[in-house]
């Protein structure tokens, strides 16, 4: 029985990379495909999060840049008017 298991589960894997579609109906491809958009959606969901995550990460890192770039210049200015 877990063999049979394990077959089916390696069919239905080889089916969503595409491979061994044969034995499928118009149904099934209409299902597959289902799930397939359905995987995607999350896939280009979560890569969008993790990009606006970066973004904000060096926009906050740009920020803190300037303002100890500012520091350094004013540094500067009090040691050479001194």
């Amino acid at each position: 029985m877990l063999h049979s298991e394990v077959y089916d589960q390696a069919q239905k894997l080889r089916q969503m990379k595409g491979e061994d579609l044969k034995g499928l109906n118009v149904e099934e491809l209409e299902q597959l495909e289902k799930t397939l958009e359905a995987g995607l959606s999350l896939v280009i969901k979560t890569k969008d999060e993790r990009t606006w995550n970066e973004i904000n990460k060096l926009q906050r890192e740009e920020a803190q840049l300037i303002k100890e770039n500012k520091q350094l210049k004013q540094e500067v200015r009090l040691l050479r008017d001194n």
